[in-house]
């Protein structure tokens, strides 16, 4: 994709739909002037925006460049460079949230002089002048998408450059050690000694990179959800279950055994913690083939969750199958008898011989009985061995965990040859991939195609 930053771009920054506002916003070298040609005094004449003071807001109608009709009654502010979301000259103008008043105003930004913003291209403009760094954009995606508390945190913490800044720390560190290993590399006459002092430093900067790799499945599980299976025979009450906890009837509920064929998943934020439930087929035998396949999607989700329910009924003999179920699971499972509001078919003796351990609670998903203890638990599960505010910061994204592997990898390297007694041109040869792999984190040394994929999801408008 070609990144040009002379034209002005602009785009809806609103959800689409009927809303009693709707946000059109200009950002270029020329959004003064166009806007200048759309956005009519109340008085009568046209606005001459780029005379009028930074950062304030007025009253206007916003008008046909072309015919002069009015299209609506308006406000807009704006926000001379470098002052502004992407560092260049913005207008937002607030209208009416119509879809055809949205609609026609862009038109006359367009017919004005404006072109329609790509997916992303606003955040790409303040990433490409140096208002955020590559990770900080990333947040904003984060952000505006995050379904809980704890996902808000982390892309707020990361957005005001808490993983930028220890980056740079660690490039600072690193660049150090280059800077000695490359005077002996050039003045080798000199006599430049390179002392253990040096393989102290990249052993240290090893022990942070390892430190913040081991926050990423606190990071992910903050940003994309703890996936919780829940798992059982066929008819334990699983869709039930799951339905209670959701709070909607998601999965069908009927007494014939197999009624779930597919995996059903939902979120939901409890305790400011995002959990995505999915509720599975019953596991057993079948000769069914499309219940065959819901049994092997099942086992597919039970192996990935970061917890799995499973759910036991109170109310038939225990089976063989319940036993297997929970063993199966290991130290993820949190056994679930259901239809406690039914008489019970096993003692106490019994569950203990199944459950070995492992966390239970007693509910009854249609009653509602036992339902808090169980989300409760569930969000202190979660909830162990969170860090404490001030800690490292959080990896959050793939893309930046694989880029620490990569930066530990090359360091690793590096000591390995030094170890070897290599010359200094091999060690150095590895800290400088170990830069350029934190480099790839905040967006210096990121390639083109990494930065469309980044940006092409977020949406239009931002």
């Amino acid at each position: 994709m070609c990144y040009s930053l002379d034209d002005t771009i602009v785009a809806v920054a609103t959800p689409p739909g009927v809303g009693a506002l709707g946000i059109v916003r200009l950002s270029g070298n020329g959004a003064f002037k166009i806007a200048s040609k759309v956005l009519q005094k109340p008085s009568g004449g046209f606005y001459s925006v780029g005379s009028l003071p930074s950062h304030t807001v007025h009253y206007a109608f916003l008008v046909d460049p072309v015919g002069g009709e009015r299209i609506d009654e308006v406000l807009f502010a704006l926000f001379k460079a470098p002052k502004s979301y992407t560092s260049q000259d913005m207008v937002e103008v607030t209208c009416h949230g119509g879809p055809v008043v949205l609609e026609r105003a862009l038109e006359a930004f367009v017919v004005a002089g404006a072109r329609l913003a790509r997916p992303g291209e606003f955040t790409l403009r303040a990433f490409l002048l140096g208002r955020l760094d590559l990770a900080q954009a990333e947040a904003v995606a984060d952000l505006i998408e995050s379904a809980s508390e704890e996902g808000r945190r982390a892309a707020l913490a990361q957005l005001e450059g808490g993983l930028s800044r220890k980056m740079g720390e660690l490039a600072q560190a690193l660049r150090e050690v280059l800077v000695e290993l490359e005077a002996a590399i050039d003045f080798p006459d000199e006599g430049v000694e390179l002392g253990n002092h040096l393989a102290e430093r990249v052993d240290g900067v090893v022990r942070e990179i390892e430190g913040l790799m081991a926050t990423y499945r606190e990071g992910k599980l903050c940003r994309e959800g703890v996936r919780v299976a829940i798992v059982g025979l066929p008819n334990v009450g699983k869709s039930s279950l799951f339905n209670a906890l959701v709070g909607e009837d998601r999965a069908i509920v009927t007494s014939q055994p197999g009624t779930t064929r597919d995996v059903v998943e939902a979120q939901v934020a409890l305790g400011g913690v995002l959990f995505r439930f999915m509720d599975t087929a019953g596991f057993r035998e079948s000769g069914d083939e499309a219940e065959g396949e819901g049994v092997k999607r099942a086992r597919k989700c039970m192996e990935e969750g970061d917890l799995v329910l499973v759910v036991l009924d109170r109310s038939r003999p225990l089976q063989e199958g319940d036993r297997v179920l929970v063993r199966e699971v290991g130290g993820r499972g949190v056994v679930v008898v259901n239809k406690i509001d039914l008489p019970g078919a096993w003692s106490q003796e019994d569950l203990g011989r199944v459950m070995v351990g492992r966390p239970t609670f007693h509910v009854s998903a249609k009653r509602g009985d036992g339902l808090e203890s169980l989300k409760k638990a569930l969000i202190e599960m979660v909830g162990r061995g969170r860090r404490r505010e001030g800690e490292i910061p959080l990896v959050t994204n793939v893309r930046h965990y694989q880029a620490l592997i990569g930066a530990k990898e090359a360091l690793l390297r590096s000591l390995k040859a030094w170890q070897e007694g290599l010359s200094a041109e091999f060690v150095a040869a590895d800290v400088k991939g170990a830069l350029e792999a934190l480099g790839e984190i905040t967006g210096e040394t990121t390639p083109e195609d990494v930065l469309d994929a980044i940006f092409s999801r977020f949406c239009i408008g931002k």
